[in-house]
């Protein structure tokens, strides 16, 4: 092989490495719990990427049952928020609009837990009673 095609080889390798690098960077990698969690402003596909995801969602768990113990910022924020939260979800300064939104969102996450992660449902339920 000449000089000129390895060098041709490289430059492509190393275009298609950076592709691949920029891909990965915009992906949740297992056991990231998203850092930048707001109950009034998180998507539903971002609750559905974390219940995807068993080791985010064992993250959530250990923040709900020891806060001293949990490892991500992210899903201890999560885990106050949802404590926070009066009877019923009730979100006692959020506007209507941010209420139905979490209202939303509190649906889709008890669902998913209950029938994706049962066992960890049941871990967390003593955390959220009043919500129930």
């Amino acid at each position: 092989m000449n000089k000129l095609a390895a060098t041709t080889i490289l430059i492509l390798l190393l275009a298609v490495l950076e592709s691949v690098e920029g891909q990965v960077r915009g992906l949740m990698l297992p056991q990231d719990f998203p850092e930048d969690v707001d109950l009034a402003t998180i998507t539903p596909q971002t609750v559905d990427m974390v219940l995807a995801d068993r080791a985010a969602v064992l993250q959530l768990v250990e923040c709900f049952e020891n806060e001293a113990r949990c490892r991500s910022r992210g899903a201890l924020s999560f885990a106050r928020q949802v404590r926070r939260l009066g009877k019923s979800g009730r979100c006692h300064r959020c506007s209507p609009r941010q209420q139905q939104h979490i209202s939303v969102i509190m649906r889709r996450t008890v669902s998913g837990m209950q029938s994706k992660h049962p066992a960890e449902w049941r871990r967390i339920v003593p955390y959220i009673r009043n919500l129930l």
